[in-house]
């Protein structure tokens, strides 16, 4: 059976057909939202982070073992990643530019300036997460030279090579990798050993196998939102995307976006907005994702917050850092993403008149140049001082995303 017979048998259209402009039965180049709803959905979401920057602080023994690291590294390191994201993504002097700085300098803060993960991994050697979270800070340029020093042994050990993870998380390894520059030949498809055994653990996953699209549900949803943003260094890098996987996402992200909608899972729709903001031309064009965003725009209440699933909260309460940061987080990612995205290709130009404030340039904006020393650009707190004592849990942050 060949690649075309296969892509027919499983209802996914030929990649020529997209780019003459259809995408199978139902599924044809559609609308994207008017910059101006993008723009008030990053704007405000990242706007409410900001205004809770204090929830994100760490505690004073954040390595004691007491410690739940899910809601204390494990939000820390996703407002450093998803602040990083933004920052690059949106035009330098906006509002959300500005933002995303001061929370990343922030988050930088928070770890003592990179002193923490030393710390973390003097308790528990070979845990990989104090790398993961790491990755992030390192790409924007703030660094520290000891820590970095220790990953690049860490790096070549057997423990580090054996060491057993699932195929998406694995995936996530290699892209730490490249952003410390730690590693053979690279884990961005180059020839050699590990090119190979990365285009293997592609493979594997949920989404790189292709699995299925009538088998998606939400474990699997953030499995393959999580494959594109690892691929694409979070969106950064579109191309690295196999073209049969931009193909399956390009027909089947339609139906996923309709049934997180109907469902409410506002987290896992912003996720797949992303996602969709992520792929490569011609496949970009081939999502439909006007009604989606409308629907994810009134998940958000008038402070910019949104819920992880279910009607937009209310008021705040205890309880509400924890059940929406990581769904605003996302929002203000796929929102930035998603303008950048149309203003690249062109789609949406018929919304520009609409939104007089929109975006509009037309090229990708510079690699994000932060000095690894210098006064923060934040407005925020001075960060609390991280101590070390005592010993260090050994279970990475978990959590039900990956």
């Amino acid at each position: 059976m060949t690649a075309a017979d296969q892509q027919a048998a499983d209802g996914r259209p030929e990649p020529d057909r997209l780019r003459a402009g259809g995408g199978g039965p139902g599924h044809y180049p559609g609308p994207v939202p008017p910059p101006a709803l993008l723009e008030r959905v990053s704007r405000a979401a990242l706007s409410w982070l900001h205004a809770h920057l204090g929830d994100f602080r760490l505690p004073d023994r954040v390595t004691d073992p007491g410690v739940n690291r899910n809601v204390t590294l494990k939000p820390l390191g996703e407002l450093a990643q998803l602040g990083l994201s933004t920052l690059r993504a949106s035009p330098p002097g906006s509002e959300q530019h500005r933002l995303s700085r001061e929370m990343l300098d922030f988050a930088w803060r928070e770890t003592g300036r990179g002193d923490l993960f030393l710390s973390l991994v003097r308790g528990e050697p070979h845990a990989t997460y104090p790398m993961e979270i790491y990755g992030a800070f390192a790409e924007a340029g703030l660094r520290h030279a000891a820590f970095e020093e220790y990953a690049r042994f860490a790096a070549t050990t057997r423990a580090w090579r054996l060491c057993e993870h699932e195929p998406t998380r694995a995936l996530g390894l290699f892209n730490t990798l490249r952003r410390l520059g730690v590693g053979a030949d690279g884990p961005d498809g180059s020839d050699g050993a590990e090119g190979a055994e990365y285009a293997g653990v592609m493979r594997r996953t949920w989404l790189g196998g292709l699995a299925e699209p009538w088998a998606f549900e939400v474990h699997a949803g953030y499995a393959l939102t999580h494959y594109v943003f690892h691929v694409t260094n979070w969106g950064e890098a579109p191309g690295r995307l196999p073209a049969d996987v931009s193909d399956y996402l390009a027909q089947w992200l339609p139906s996923w976006l309709d049934g997180c909608v109907e469902c409410e899972q506002w987290d896992l729709t912003g996720e797949l907005l992303a996602v969709a903001a992520s792929l490569p031309e011609p496949y970009a064009r081939a999502v439909p994702v006007d009604a989606a965003w409308h629907a994810f725009a009134g998940a958000q209440n008038g402070a910019g917050a949104v819920a992880e699933d279910g009607p937009p909260p209310v008021r705040e309460t205890a309880d509400t850092f924890l059940d929406c940061y990581h769904s605003t987080l996302v929002a203000a990612f796929a929102g930035v993403l998603a303008a950048r995205a149309a203003a690249r290709t062109g789609i949406g130009s018929d919304h520009r008149t609409e939104a007089p404030d929109a975006r509009t340039e037309t090229e990708p904006h510079p690699p994000v140049r932060h000095a690894p020393t210098g006064t923060p650009h934040s407005a925020a707190p001075p960060a609390a001082p991280v101590t070390t004592t005592g010993p260090t849990a050994t279970t990475a942050p978990g959590g039900g995303r990956p």
